[in-house]
């Protein structure tokens, strides 16, 4: 759909870049992306969507709805109405993109998470061969040493992924997870085994 002249205003300076433009930020506004796991990423991850202009939000936190409202008018943001918001966002197939379960995977300990993407684009139901978490600690059980500000950065890297897979640009993280120690100000890349990189 065309952008009207408000928006253009407002998504102006994304506008501009050549990687996102008018069909991009269309995009954008057309876009679903659903939230599950950890409360304080989900907060971040959903203000960062919100800016972007992504049209639909779901499992956000109850409390961050109206704040995304006014953040952002074009985007439309619902609450998780089952207790896990992993169950919630299971039952809601019709996103484009969901956010760290199972889609763009989020993983926190302390200062330290990585974020990485499984089965791009598709749906994944429990169980699936592609979980690389299996032998691990599952994303859905974050530890809750994680400090706030590890979790706004891993927010942040993890809406980073979700954008690149609605625009079409870059090259996911499939395959490989980027580990970030916030602690140590580091950033480095690792393979997943089991799972082909694109």
């Amino acid at each position: 759909m065309p952008l009207h002249d408000i928006q253009i205003e407002r998504y102006s300076r994304q506008i501009i870049l050549p990687e996102v433009g008018g069909l991009g930020q269309s995009r954008l506004l057309a876009a679903h992306v659903a939230l599950a796991g950890d409360r304080a990423v989900r907060t971040w991850a959903s203000l960062y969507l919100a800016a972007a202009g992504v049209g639909r939000l779901s499992g956000c936190d109850a409390a961050d709805v109206p704040l995304l409202a006014r953040l952002n008018p074009d985007c439309e943001a619902t609450a998780a109405t089952l207790p896990d918001a992993d169950v919630a966002l299971l039952a809601d197939p019709a996103a484009d993109v969901a956010l760290a379960c199972p889609t763009v995977v989020v993983h926190a300990d302390g200062g330290v998470g990585w974020v990485s993407i499984l089965e791009c684009g598709v749906q994944r139901r429990s169980g699936s061969p592609a979980d690389p978490e299996r032998s691990g600690t599952p994303h859905s059980r974050m530890e809750r040493r994680c400090t706030p500000h590890s979790r706004s950065v891993l927010g942040l890297l993890a809406v980073t992924e979700v954008l690149k897979l609605i625009l079409g640009i870059g090259r996911p993280l499939v395959g490989r997870r980027l580990v970030c120690d916030v602690t140590a100000a580091s950033l480095r890349e690792e393979a997943l085994e089991g799972v082909d990189a694109r």
